[in-house]
């Protein structure tokens, strides 16, 4: 599994919507809810994606890009991060290996932490970010739950 960010070129671009293309129901419910992710990663190749980075998994074997992890608000000390798995590479270790990139990605450059939020009915993720260390510090709209990494050595 290669880990990269974004080029902007035409073979990327199909990657990106071939992904959200599987991303399957809980992709779709718990992080693309009105294509809101979708248009986001757009915004890349439309050249309007200014304080934010994005990276794609691309499976070695098959060319296509089975993970998504972005960091938006930069300019922050504790940027906000979105992470997605495409729903038949799910169960591999893969949002580990995202999650573990960004961490790092943000501790080279003097971050405080990674700030994110997950829905309440996203069990799978909430797993995922509470065995990284984020903790649950609160609700946002009822649905929302908000989690934060700080870096204790910064």
């Amino acid at each position: 599994m290669e880990i990269r960010e974004f080029i902007k070129n035409d073979e990327d671009k199909a990657r990106v919507c071939d992904f959200f293309s599987r991303l399957g129901y809980e992709g779709t419910g718990f992080f693309n809810r009105n294509n809101c992710n979708f248009n986001g990663a757009m915004n890349f190749f439309n050249g309007d994606d200014s304080n934010c980075v994005r990276f794609m998994a691309i499976n070695e074997e098959s060319g296509k890009m089975d993970g998504y992890v972005f960091l938006w608000k930069l300019n922050y000390r504790i940027p906000w991060l979105g992470i997605a798995v495409a729903e038949d590479a799910k169960g591999k270790g893969l949002g580990k290996k995202l999650i573990q990139h960004m961490i790092d990605y943000c501790k080279e450059r003097d971050k405080g932490g990674i700030f994110l939020t997950t829905h309440a009915a996203n069990f799978r993720a909430q797993a995922l970010y509470e065995g990284y260390g984020f903790e649950r510090i609160g609700m946002e709209s009822g649905t929302e739950i908000l989690y934060i990494l700080n870096f204790k050595e910064n």
